[in-house]
């Protein structure tokens, strides 16, 4: 089962990062999947409808607004799709929102530093366990020294359990 924090403060730290191993410092949400953002991500990612991001930019800037001296050093990486996925799809809605991001803070977009290097079912309605599984060794870095001791904004659509980022 999911836990479900309705109102983390700044400094919250989730159960299942205390007891990890967690590979990342910290997530940050413009908001939860319950609300208005499932709607709109759902139209966004599955009805093909990249124009959506209209919607989102606003959203970033007020969420950037007041933290990007915190990103000053970051680069902008987004979780890539399959090539598989990708053709399906016909956009990478993870690349396209890390660009918005990008553009916001005004931070590098890298794009090509991760790869997605095999295909993964969706993770819609696996458990925690079962997405932990389902994306091990799915990624891999292609070059390693472009993020070498750099700080990484890794940038999805969505997260549920972490498992994608994680890895």
């Amino acid at each position: 089962a999911e836990i479900d924090y309705s109102y983390p403060t700044e400094s919250f730290v989730c159960a299942r990062c205390r007891t990890g191993p967690v590979h990342f410092d910290r997530a940050r949400s413009l908001g939860t999947y319950e609300s208005v953002f499932r709607g709109l991500i759902k139209f966004y990612k599955h009805q093909c409808q990249p124009g959506a991001l209209d919607e989102v930019y606003p959203l970033l800037v007020d969420f950037f607004a007041d933290r990007t001296a915190f990103y000053t050093d970051f680069m902008v990486v987004p979780v890539p799709l399959h090539v598989w996925k990708l053709k399906e799809r016909g956009f990478d809605q993870a690349c396209l929102l890390a660009q918005e991001v990008a553009r916001v803070l005004r931070r590098p977009l890298a794009a090509g530093v991760l790869e997605r290097i095999r295909p993964t079912p969706t993770q819609t309605r696996l458990s925690r366990n079962q997405r932990i599984e389902n994306v091990r060794g799915a990624f891999r870095v292609l070059t390693p020294e472009e993020i070498r001791g750099r700080s990484v904004l890794l940038v999805d659509d969505v997260m549920t359990t972490g498992a994608t980022v994680n890895e």
